[in-house]
């Protein structure tokens, strides 16, 4: 027998906990806003305030993994402009000798080593995968975590926590990192009067 295309299977919805919410639909320009309750669901066996906590819990998590997107966007753009520094540099047909070069692979060198601590080398895939890496533990947390209305549990907190002080170390790292290079390109491009930092 044909097994129906994903399309036509039916999907489950975000699990929420009970209480009020206000749902908008935005079309356009328009807006059509409504109140809805969503009552507590009769066969769960889980009070509010375990409902509280996990909702807490799982808040706490999303704020840190905002926390390290931050840093991964900040990365990009730093990539970026460091591309478009050599791009610039490799037009104005300095000799190759020139100690900017060395430089500017030493930065790139630095920022791909950081890139490669927060998602991991590219093709690595699998059980190849670093549990070290930042992805991958906040992938691991998240799993912990799991389903929004199972209680919490002391292993949850507990990979919440490890994973929370090693985003705030990879942060601290990410500011000195940043502060060093902004640092050496502007007085590096400066001396080729580039203002591109």
């Amino acid at each position: 027998q044909d097994k129906p295309k994903t399309e036509d299977r039916p999907r489950a919805g975000f699990f929420a906990p009970s209480g009020d919410y206000e749902v908008h639909v935005i079309l356009g320009q328009d807006t059509a806003s409504h109140w809805l309750k969503i009552a507590p669901d009769p066969r769960l066996d889980i009070i509010p305030k375990e409902i509280a906590d996990k909702q807490a819990q799982i808040s706490e998590f999303n704020k840190q993994v905002s926390r390290l997107t931050e840093v991964g966007d900040d990365l990009r753009q730093m990539q970026e402009k460091l591309t478009l520094s050599k791009t610039v540099l490799e037009h104005a047909k300095l000799e190759k000798t020139d100690t900017t070069f060395v430089l500017l692979d030493s930065i790139s060198s630095k920022l791909e080593k950081f890139d490669a601590h927060l998602f991991g080398l590219k093709g690595k895939q699998g059980i190849y995968r670093d549990p070290a890496v930042l992805t991958n533990l906040i992938r691991g947390a998240g799993r912990l975590i799991d389903h929004p209305l199972s209680p919490v549990t002391p292993n949850q907190n507990a990979a919440l926590n490890n994973m929370t002080v090693k985003i705030t170390e990879a942060i601290s790292t990410w500011e000195a990192i940043k502060k060093e290079v902004q640092t050496s390109l502007k007085s590096t491009m400066s001396k080729h009067i580039l203002q591109l930092w």
